[in-house]
């Protein structure tokens, strides 16, 4: 397939893209509520559209434009194989998946990168994720009212709910469905388009993520600098919306775990959900050449250590800070600069800010697929409103 031309195969390998990773995520948290750990759907049906777009990459490398992208994939996959190489004692399988969520946006980048200014697909894409994410708002919302266990995020006594989204996806997707259905909203005002708003409010609120409200803050602070028109409505709700929630149990529910923990622990853990303490040891348990080590070329195994989940730091421990500001260059440039308009740039930075603390971010693989879509229709949108003018 050239896909530099065949818009139609491409498109079709995008919607079977989307539903298998959702699919992949149904079969894993069966999986994983029944305790079968020793299948990993979600990694042999992830791996198997990496295979692919590296194969569509190298049948169509002569017509590939932006082989920057290759190069920078190159010299990240070179340094994390030096560090194996040079500091390991053998190769860790397990370890090495990492590798492969950190830099998945990449090639998935370049098979998809000349469908990005196809305003058809790129809707029709958008359609489907809709249906998705309506489909698993419906389940967690049926599971809050009947109490059911299985669409439960956490295991323990704090509130929270995914559906069959993972742990790692439920809140940057709720959020990006909450800013979606926002600018649907301000595009055309309808009942409709409140009450999809007033669901993805309602969806983000139960996942009981403190990342949430680092997002409806910072969306708050968006609202007014913007000065859109009937932005007075949407606050008024947003802020509505969450005195409601926290006068429910389960709000009560979640501030006396993180009161407790600060009590316990301190006001640093108790806003990082014992994060800070988790890099503290990693810092505090090397000598100052293990920690300059990890700085410069990273190395730390994180299938056994936990991560600290804050992604610069994440980054830095896995791969050294060369190839870290090289991931955050391919953000910037090819998501940030080239899909750039005020949409995407709240987007990213409000992402970029909420995963210096709750990191999954760049981890999250079902994130980057609608992330890569929605920042090419947002900046779509943008030309075409600009043609009509």
């Amino acid at each position: 397939m050239d896909i530099t031309k065949n818009y139609s195969g491409l498109a079709t390998l995008c919607y079977f893209n989307i539903i298998g990773f959702f699919i992949s995520d149904i079969i894993y948290h069966v999986f994983a509520k029944n305790s079968i750990i020793y299948i990993r759907p979600t990694l042999i049906i992830k791996t198997l559209f990496l295979v692919l777009f590296f194969y569509l990459i190298a049948k169509n490398y002569n017509r590939i434009k932006y082989k920057e992208i290759l190069l920078i994939l190159g010299i990240i996959s070179f340094l994390f194989l030096l560090e194996q190489i040079l500091f390991k004692s053998k190769f860790n399988f397990k370890n090495s998946i990492f590798f492969g969520r950190y830099i998945y946006i990449m090639p998935m980048y370049l098979v998809y990168s000349s469908l990005l200014n196809r305003d058809k697909e790129i809707k029709k894409a958008i359609f489907l994720i809709e249906y998705i994410y309506i489909f698993n708002a419906s389940l967690m919302i049926i599971a809050v009212f009947f109490d059911i266990d299985f669409f439960k995020r956490y295991s323990d006594a704090r509130f929270g709910y995914t559906g069959f989204f993972s742990r790692d996806s439920i809140s940057y997707l709720s959020c990006l469905m909450i800013f979606y259905y926002h600018y649907l909203l301000m595009k055309k005002w309808s009942y409709k388009n409140f009450l999809l708003f007033a669901l993805a409010i309602f969806i983000g609120l139960i996942t009981g993520t403190k990342s949430i409200y680092l997002f409806l803050i910072l969306f708050f602070i968006y609202l007014l600098i913007t000065k859109e028109k009937r932005m007075k409505p949407i606050i008024v709700f947003i802020v509505f919306a969450i005195a409601i929630f926290c006068s429910t149990n389960a709000f009560k529910k979640t501030y006396s775990l993180f009161y407790r923990i600060y009590e316990e622990n301190g006001l640093v853990n108790s806003i990082t959900s014992h994060r800070s303490e988790l890099l503290n040891n990693i810092i505090s348990g090397n000598s100052f050449y293990e920690n300059l080590k990890l700085f410069l070329f990273g190395g730390i195994d994180y299938s056994a250590i936990r991560r600290p989940e804050m992604e610069l730091f994440d980054l830095i421990f896995y791969f050294g800070i060369f190839a870290t500001i090289l991931i955050y260059y391919f953000y910037y440039k090819y998501l940030y600069v080239k899909f750039y308009c005020k949409e995407n740039k709240f987007i990213l930075l409000t992402f970029f800010i909420m995963a210096f603390f709750v990191s999954n971010f760049i981890h999250n693989i079902n994130l980057s697929l609608w992330l890569i879509i929605f920042c090419s229709y947002f900046l779509n949108e943008k030309k075409i409103s600009l043609q009509k003018m």
